[in-house]
């Protein structure tokens, strides 16, 4: 699949709004991304610490049109399975 000039800048807009989540360097994992190019929107897990010092899988959905970050929930995470997603994810800081 060929990625849009408004698909690309969608995605700066996304991780912008998703970094100001985090304290710059603080530990965050993308897992997954999908873009749904009819209704504009970017659903995402990502791996990061919760306040606790657990790992946590969270969702987002980020609705590239009103440029507003939607919070889906979150799981927390064994350490076994935060060490399989750390491995297969790119960092997000």
């Amino acid at each position: 699949m060929t990625e849009t000039s408004a698909e690309r800048e969608s995605l700066a807009a996304r991780d912008a709004a998703l970094r100001q989540l985090f304290v710059p360097g603080e530990p965050v994992w993308l897992l997954g991304e999908r873009y749904d190019a009819i209704e504009l929107l970017w659903n995402v897990e990502l791996v990061c610490r919760e306040p606790l010092g657990q790992w946590a899988l969270r969702r987002y959905t980020y609705d590239a049109s009103s440029g507003i970050l939607h919070f889906r929930g979150e799981r927390l995470l064994h350490d076994d399975e935060f060490m399989r997603y750390r491995s297969q994810s790119r960092r997000l800081n």
